[in-house]
C-alpha cells in the first residue's frame, strides 16, 4: 500500500470513529446527518486537526458521511419492523391468552358450581352425623356420671378409712419419735457427763488447758472409729492399732478438726504402736499446741490465717527434719544459722535473731550447703513448686520462706 492510500485509510478511520462517538444510532442521529451534514463535516474536520494538525479534505469526510446515513436508515428501519413485528405478535398472544382466560374462568365456574353442590350435600350428612353423635355422647356422659358419682361415694368411704389408719400411724410415729428424742436426749446427757468426765480427767493429767477441747473432741473420733465405749474409757485404755490404720485414723481426725497435721517417717517408730491412750494423746498434743501457736503468731502479724497456717506447720518439720531444731522452738523471726547442730559444731546462741544471711554462720564454719539442699527439695517436693538456686539465697527467715512458698503456690 502506498503513502497516499495509507493516509487515506487512516484518515477514514479516524473518520468513522468519530461518527460512532458522536452520532448516536437512533433518528436523532440520523436527522443530525440529514439536515446539516455541512456542520458536521466542519466538527469531524476541526476535530482531526486539533488531534493531528492534518487537515483534511471536507469532500472525503462527506464521501464518509454519506455511507453512515445509510447505514443508519437501513438500521432503523429494520428495528422498525422488529417492533411492528414483536407489537404484532405481542396482540396475538393477547388475543389467545384471553381466550385461554374465558375457557378458564367458564371451567372454574362449573367446578365451582359442582362443588358448592357437594358442599351442600356433604353439610347434610355431617349434620345428620353430629345429631346421631350428640344423641350418643348424651347417652354416654349420663353413664359416666353414674360411674363418676358411685367412684365418689367409694372414693369418699376409703379417704375417710385412709385417714383414720394415718391418724393411727401419726399418733404412734409421734410416741416413737418422742421416746427417740427422749433416748437420744438421754444419750447427750450422758455423753456430756462422760465428757466433762474426761475433760477433768485430762486436766488432772496435766494436758494444756488450752488444747482441752480439741483433745476432747479427738477422743470423741477415737471411740467413734474404735468402737470404744466413753464409759470405759480412761487414759491408760490400750488403742490395739498398727501404723497403717493408725495413719488413716489420724487423716479423718485431721479432716474433721480442721488441722493439717504434720507427722515426719520417724513420728510411727517414737510412738511404738500399740500404745496406751495417754502415749497417744501427748504425741499428738505437741502437734496441736504447735498448730495453735503457728495460728497465733499469723494473726498478731495481720496474716491470713487460712492457707498460711497449713504452709507454716508443714514448714516448722521441715525444718526441724533438716537442721534438728524442735518445731515448737521455731517461730517467723527465727534465723536457722545461729543453732545448726551438729557433733563438730556447737551454737548456744538465741532461737531468734536477725540481720544475718538464712543459710551462713558468721564464724570460720559453712555446714548450710548439703542441708540447704535437702531442705529446699523437701520444701519442693511437698509443696509442687520449683526453688531456684537463686531465690534460695535470699532467705533469711522463717517468714520469708512462708511468704515464697505462698505466693508460689498462689501464682
Amino acid at each position: 500500500m502506498d503513502q497516499d492510500n495509507y493516509t487515506q485509510a487512516i484518515l477514514a478511520r479516524a473518520v468513522n470513529q468519530y461518527l460512532q462517538q458522536k452520532i448516536p444510532v437512533s433518528h436523532d442521529g440520523l436527522q443530525l446527518l440529514m439536515n446539516d451534514p455541512d456542520r458536521v463535516v466542519w466538527e469531524i474536520a476541526c476535530h482531526i486537526y486539533q488531534a493531528s494538525g492534518y487537515q483534511l479534505d471536507f469532500a472525503l469526510i462527506r464521501s464518509l458521511i454519506d455511507p453512515r446515513i445509510s447505514y443508519l436508515q437501513d438500521f432503523l428501519a429494520k428495528q422498525e419492523a422488529e417492533k411492528l413485528a414483536r407489537e404484532k405478535l405481542l396482540v396475538e398472544e393477547r388475543r389467545i391468552a384471553e381466550e385461554k382466560r374465558l375457557a378458564e374462568e367458564k371451567r372454574l365456574a362449573e367446578e365451582r358450581r359442582i362443588a358448592e353442590e357437594k358442599r351442600l350435600a356433604e353439610q347434610q350428612r355431617l349434620a345428620e352425623e353430629r345429631r346421631i353423635a350428640e344423641a350418643k355422647l348424651a347417652e354416654e356422659h349420663c353413664i359416666a356420671e353414674e360411674k363418676r358419682l358411685a367412684e365418689q361415694q367409694r372414693l369418699a368411704e376409703k379417704r375417710r378409712i385412709a385417714e383414720v389408719k394415718l391418724a393411727e400411724e401419726h399418733r404412734i410415729a409421734k410416741e416413737k419419735r418422742l421416746a427417740e428424742e427422749n433416748r437420744l436426749a438421754e444419750e447427750k446427757r450422758l455423753q456430756r457427763l462422760q465428757l466433762n468426765r474426761i475433760s477433768q480427767e485430762l486436766i488432772e493429767s496435766g494436758k494444756d488447758s488450752s488444747i482441752i477441747p480439741t483433745l476432747v473432741q479427738i477422743i470423741e473420733i477415737l471411740c467413734d472409729q474404735l468402737k470404744i465405749n466413753l464409759e470405759s474409757f480412761n487414759l491408760s485404755l490400750d488403742i490395739n492399732i498398727d501404723s497403717d490404720n493408725y495413719s488413716s485414723l489420724l487423716n479423718t481426725i485431721k479432716e474433721k478438726i480442721k488441722i493439717s497435721l504434720q507427722f515426719p517417717d520417724s513420728y510411727y517408730d517414737e510412738l511404738k504402736l500399740p500404745c496406751n491412750l495417754d502415749t497417744l494423746l501427748a504425741s499428738l498434743s505437741q502437734r496441736i499446741i504447735i498448730w495453735n501457736k503457728c495460728v497465733k503468731e499469723l494473726q498478731e502479724i495481720g496474716q491470713s490465717v487460712n492457707q498460711l497456717v497449713s504452709i507454716y506447720f508443714k514448714i516448722k518439720f521441715i525444718i526441724e527434719a533438716n537442721f534438728e531444731i524442735q518445731a515448737d522452738k521455731i517461730d517467723l523471726s527465727t534465723v536457722m544459722d545461729n543453732y545448726i547442730n551438729y557433733s563438730n559444731y556447737k551454737y548456744s546462741g538465741n532461737y531468734t535473731s536477725s540481720g544475718s544471711n538464712f543459710w551462713n554462720y558468721s564464724g570460720n564454719y559453712d555446714l548450710s550447703g548439703l542441708h540447704k539442699i535437702e531442705m529446699s527439695i523437701h520444701i519442693e517436693e511437698e509443696f509442687n513448686i520449683e526453688m531456684p538456686d537463686a531465690d534460695i539465697e535470699k532467705f533469711a527467715t522463717v517468714q520469708d520462706i512462708l511468704n515464697y512458698v505462698a505466693k508460689k503456690i498462689s501464682s
